[in-house]
């Protein structure tokens, strides 16, 4: 009987042991917490080639289709945010045309293919794209009944994805923000007030693939969140870490032996932008962020880390490895702000420190 009792205590030390070295990552459960849709109109720039077999732009170049990429990243970010950021296609338009420049240029699909094709021979077109015109303007068929403005005035969108091929349309970045009182969020920033309230226009662009459109929406996670808490530097951690954003993106380089989870272009231990392959093994309490958050403790969770956590180098892979390290738990923090930054990052208008 006692050999039977000391097999039950064995067996109970190792599910402690076990459990204690597979700890439950953050969750979004909690009041007021529930996951968000996010409604999305893509503006999808494709149009296609008549002198090229009729084929849609993306296609002649062989470049990425534009709907299986934003599938992707959808479910990238409904990962990474733990299921709470969930967004939702609630119109998907292809155009068969490229929109206005500002100077009233607009590129002919089989006209854009040559000049595309003849670089450096063939200067690109340069000039800054009319937003306005994109999302006001009924001359645009998909403008119409109502205007992407109007929509997003009304509640049915809440974000834009605009897609397109190089070069054809300009000025807008990775992320831009448009509307009464738009500000940085990686890219142009247009007052428009018919759209009632700020949204977020995302750039993506069909010649990359799926770990470029999460780095626009990494730099625009990187603006919102140095605005929300002020940061000296928007895309650059800084000594002291006196709040949570900075003691978040914290690198070995800044700080030696006190990285946390890094930022956009730089893994915890990377010596130059882009560095996420970099094999150097630095300690770092980015476990402390993802199983802890809000309750951090801090130096003791500190371990060695290198580029095997988040992808060997991969972009994509390093990205959602990174997102999935941004706080995400429900209620405020001690420091009166969220402790849910997807709230931020995705719902700014909702909050006074994020608008």
């Amino acid at each position: 009987m006692r050999s039977v009792v000391i097999v039950i205590a064995l067996l109970a030390f190792c599910w402690q042991v076990q459990a204690a070295s597979n700890p439950t990552p953050m969750s979004i459960k909690g009041k007021g917490n529930k996951p968000k849709t996010i409604k999305v109109a893509v503006l999808c720039f494709d149009p296609y080639c008549p002198g090229h077999g009729n084929k849609r732009t993306h296609e002649v170049f062989g470049w990425y289709d534009p709907q299986k990429s934003i599938e992707t990243y959808i479910n990238d970010l409904k990962t990474a945010s733990g299921g709470w950021a969930r967004y939702k296609v609630v119109s998907f338009y292809y155009i068969n045309y490229y929109p206005y420049f500002e100077d009233g240029f607009r590129y002919d699909p089989d006209e854009y293919v040559e000049a595309w094709k003849n670089r450096p021979a063939t200067t690109m077109h340069k000039g800054m794209t009319d937003y306005k015109k994109l999302l006001c303007d009924k001359s645009y068929d998909y403008n119409n009944p109502k205007s992407i403005a109007e929509r997003v005035k009304s509640g049915e969108i809440d974000e834009v994805f605009s897609f397109s091929s190089p070069g054809s349309m300009d000025g807008g970045g990775e992320a831009a923000m448009a509307g009464p009182n738009p500000f940085f969020v990686n890219g142009g920033v247009f007052k428009i007030p018919e759209t009632g309230r700020n949204v977020v226009l995302m750039g993506f662009n069909y010649e990359r693939e799926v770990g470029c459109m999460l780095e626009d929406f990494c730099h625009r996670t990187e603006a919102i969140m140095s605005r929300v808490y002020k940061a000296k530097d928007m895309f650059y951690p800084t000594l002291p870490a006196d709040n949570n954003w900075e003691k978040f993106r914290m690198i070995d380089k800044v700080d030696a032996g006190n990285a946390a989870c890094g930022f956009c272009h730089y893994a915890p231990n990377s010596a130059h932008d882009y560095d996420w392959g970099n094999t150097t093994k630095v300690y770092s309490t980015c476990d402390d962020w993802l199983y802890n958050w809000p309750n951090l403790k801090g130096a003791v969770t500190k371990r060695l880390v290198d580029n095997t956590e988040w992808g060997g180098g991969d972009t994509r892979l390093h990205h959602i490895w990174w997102l999935s390290h941004i706080p995400r738990t429900a209620g405020v923090n001690p420091d009166g702000k969220q402790n849910n930054w997807w709230k931020y990052i995705c719902d700014f208008n909702s909050y006074p420190e994020s608008r």
